[in-house]
């Protein structure tokens, strides 16, 4: 099996390509217009990740992405090697996992330096899940993202306290199964409804008694049909703002969003990618450099596929 069998990069890691460098993968790349028809990168080979419901590349880690399963598991995050092996498990002590359904990787928001002024990164977990339109908030978990060594021999399991934030929505109960963080680091929820329109929500990082409400921001139309196939499933944004994948069961669209960001999002915008199909699409996410396109689906063992920029 080749070393860059499951890269997550334009680039198997270089010698030099350190873990203490957050500036490096904020490097700005010119943005891809047309990507090659989906390959497999590798299989999933951990038997137990049946339910993949969310998926980032590192930003601190060259060579590995995070993945999370949604209700199964509980508050447990699995990183991922090159060659789709799991590296390292990251338990959040104390925390809910009621129905994670998605995760974002970006900057730590609030007053923490970013990454390019020598912060770190953060990833956040989105507790989101709400099949039956009840619960009464949801929640987000904050932490740092901790270094790991891809290239390590043995499974490494961390522990670790996530900040957490729970959020009401100003319209009632939502189902959701998307997060994505604004270039600030400020997260942003993106609905799962049936009528194939998506609502996005600015949600609350102050942990308060009773939760703090959501900021409604933005609607849109996902897809052409609506009804099941047209729900949202996954999410991921660059880190500038400007183009937002969105992933449903069995398609996936890019928007290549305007001055406004997020608040400007318009069906306009949208444009169809061919991506591989899936059993049962929930993950997606770019590439460390924004340049490639990575998603997968449930299932066991799964093939983790990529959309490789070709221009």
């Amino acid at each position: 099996m080749s070393l860059c069998l499951f890269t997550l990069l334009l680039a198997c890691p270089s010698a030099d390509d350190g873990h203490d460098d957050p500036v490096e993968a904020m490097t700005p790349q010119p943005p891809c217009a047309r990507w090659n028809p989906a390959e497999v990168e590798a299989l999933v080979q951990d038997e137990d990740l049946t339910e993949i419901s969310g998926l980032v590349l590192s930003r601190a880690n060259p060579g590995v992405a995070w993945v999370h399963e949604d209700s199964a598991s509980g508050p447990l995050l699995t990183a991922l090697g090159p060659s789709g092996d799991t590296v390292a498990t990251l338990l959040l002590d104390g925390a809910s996992a009621a129905d994670w359904e998605d995760l974002a990787l970006g900057a730590c928001g609030d007053d923490r330096p970013s990454p390019a002024a020598g912060g770190p990164w953060c990833l956040v977990m989105a507790d989101i899940g709400d099949n039956v339109n009840g619960r009464p908030w949801v929640t987000l978990l904050r932490v740092d993202e901790p270094s790991i060594d891809p290239a390590a021999t043995e499974q490494v399991d961390l522990t670790a306290v996530a900040e957490s934030f729970r959020g009401t929505y100003p319209q009632g109960s939502q189902n959701a199964e998307a997060l994505v963080l604004e270039p600030d680091g400020t997260p942003v929820v993106i609905t799962k409804r049936t009528d194939g329109v998506a609502r996005l929500y600015r949600m609350p990082t102050v942990e308060a008694e009773p939760p703090r409400s959501a900021t409604l921001i933005a609607t849109t139309t996902i897809g052409s049909d609506g009804g099941l196939i047209d729900t949202v499933t996954g999410a991921d944004l660059t880190l500038d703002g400007t183009r937002l994948l969105i992933r449903t069961y069995t398609d996936a669209y890019l928007y290549d969003l305007g001055a406004d960001g997020l608040e400007g999002i318009e069906p306009s915008q949208q444009r169809a990618l061919a991506v591989a199909d899936e059993p049962q699409g929930e993950a997606i996410a770019w590439s460390r450099d924004e340049r490639d396109i990575l998603h997968v689906s449930e299932g066991s063992e799964p093939p983790l596929y990529r959309l490789t920029c070709r221009d």
